[in-house]
């Protein structure tokens, strides 16, 4: 989300809030999302939730600029229960994970929103913290998503991924008016769930961020 801030230098929450309105995902993760006050409707997610009709889960990683920079979750379904994980590594930002599980009905679905480090070596040792994640499964359904900051494919994180969940291609995702690096994934087990996956990059996403939405299409 870019603390909300487009390529244009300029801040229209209204305008990312029109994004994912078109977009329509019954759940959305969100990366270096503030959750600042919005005027008259508490926090800017708290309008965001009542605009959409869904619910929200936010969690803070680190300060930049004088902003609190967190990850966050909408999504229609009741939410059971949200857990958040610290994977911050040495050298590197705070970071965290956020895992909501969520009722569809008889099923469950699990979400897990993170955000990777930037530089190479904290990003390496932010692995076996994902690795944990991806073997805590919660859900009849699991999902895995956000910017793990990683485009080679064969990286050991990815490997790790694959031995039970699917993913669509390496779609590239950013910078977002000319893509180039595939840094946004989702990640889904069963690996059967996944139906297909795509980059919403129509007009104004390319320049309300600096990375382009990734959508997936799941079975429950």
């Amino acid at each position: 989300m870019r603390g909300g801030v487009g390529l244009d230098q300029r801040r229209l929450p209204s305008r990312q809030l029109e994004i994912l309105r078109r977009i329509g995902a019954d759940c959305i993760g969100l990366q270096e999302f503030v959750n600042y006050p919005a005027l008259g409707r508490g926090t800017l997610l708290d309008h965001w939730s009542e605009s959409l009709g869904m619910q929200a889960r936010f969690t803070p990683c680190f300060r930049r600029g004088g902003q609190e920079f967190g990850n966050a979750v909408l999504t229609r379904f009741p939410i059971v229960d949200c857990t958040e994980h610290d994977i911050s590594a040495p050298g590197g930002r705070t970071r965290a994970a956020l895992d909501l599980l969520v009722a569809t009905g008889a099923r469950t679905l699990q979400v897990i929103c993170l955000h990777c480090a930037v530089r190479a070596r904290p990003r390496a040792l932010q692995r076996h913290m994902i690795a944990a994640l991806a073997e805590h499964k919660r859900g009849d359904t699991t999902v895995i998503l956000g910017d793990f900051n990683e485009w080679r494919s064969r990286n050991r994180t990815f490997h790790e991924l694959r031995n039970e969940f699917a993913t669509g291609p390496a779609l590239p995702t950013f910078p977002a008016l000319a893509p180039v690096f595939p840094l946004d994934r989702i990640w889904v087990h069963p690996r059967d769930c996944l139906l297909s996956t795509h980059v919403y990059s129509h007009r104004p996403a390319a320049y309300a961020s600096d990375h382009l939405p990734v959508v997936a299409s799941v079975a429950l």
